[in-house]
């Protein structure tokens, strides 16, 4: 690769034209553009083409809005109280100056965040279904984030990830030879604070029978392989420390 073709594809970039007329002339050699610079674009198209296909996967986008009229209808002045709870959190992550005081704060959040669903859940009973988990039973607030995106008119749109979890004892089955475990379920929500709309739903129902039957198999099949047993079976309270242990050459 030399200069000369680096100020030719130069001239091919800005002035095309000029370009044009030097290759008609004979004074430079054209340059062929077969497979032009591209990889920017191509990666983009190919992470959109990605989300699609997990979309259509685990409708995560479906019914939204719907879901939010519902709520709206529902549990109304109980949304709003939440999403105003949401956007106080919002504001006042921008100011804390230590991560001690961040964890703390949020902790806080996450107990009163849990009270008010509880009231929506009591407002509005079907909202537990749409959420992933039974509203009869305790559940958690167990993730609440700060977030923010760039939205197309090049502003900062900020957001609030928050997920909901709730877990079930599954009993020892001797006869399938499954192990005593957990079942988890339950759902996250994010959440455009400018607009307050949810904008996507992530739910893993902890009443799908389906769901429940897959994770006993994959205990069963973790109990029935010493090696996975080891690595990610229920035995161990800190299964990644194993990793950890393996590595250590002392």
């Amino acid at each position: 690769y030399t200069m000369s073709q680096v100020q030719v594809e130069g001239l091919y970039r800005t002035d095309p034209t000029q370009y044009k007329e030097e290759v008609k002339a004979g004074y430079i050699q054209g340059v062929a553009v077969r497979s032009p610079a591209v990889a920017s674009l191509n990666a983009t198209i190919a992470g959109i083409a990605v989300n699609e296909f997990l979309s259509r996967l685990h409708p995560f986008r479906s019914c939204d809005r719907l879901f939010e009229q519902d709520l709206a209808k529902g549990a109304k002045h109980e949304y709003q109280r939440i999403i105003d709870s949401l956007k106080v959190y919002a504001d006042a992550c921008l100011y804390f100056k230590e991560r001690r005081q961040l964890f703390h704060e949020t902790r806080k959040f996450r107990r009163k965040l849990r009270l008010q669903m509880k009231e929506a859940l009591a407002a509005f009973p079907a909202l537990a279904e749409r959420l992933g988990i039974d509203g009869t039973k305790s559940f958690e607030v167990h993730e609440l984030r700060r977030a923010s995106k760039i939205g197309a008119n090049g502003f900062h749109v900020p957001q609030v990830i928050l997920s909901l979890t709730q877990s079930q004892q599954v009993r020892q089955d001797k006869t399938r030879q499954t192990p005593a475990h957990q079942f988890r379920g339950g759902s996250t929500l994010i959440l455009d604070l400018p607009e307050s709309s949810i904008r996507y739903r992530i739910v893993k129902d902890i009443r799908c029978e389906h769901r429940r039957e897959m994770t006993s198999r994959f205990h069963a099949s973790n109990g029935s392989d010493p090696l996975r047993r080891l690595f990610i079976g229920d035995s161990s309270p800190e299964p990644f420390a194993v990793l950890h242990a393996l590595t250590d050459e002392s």
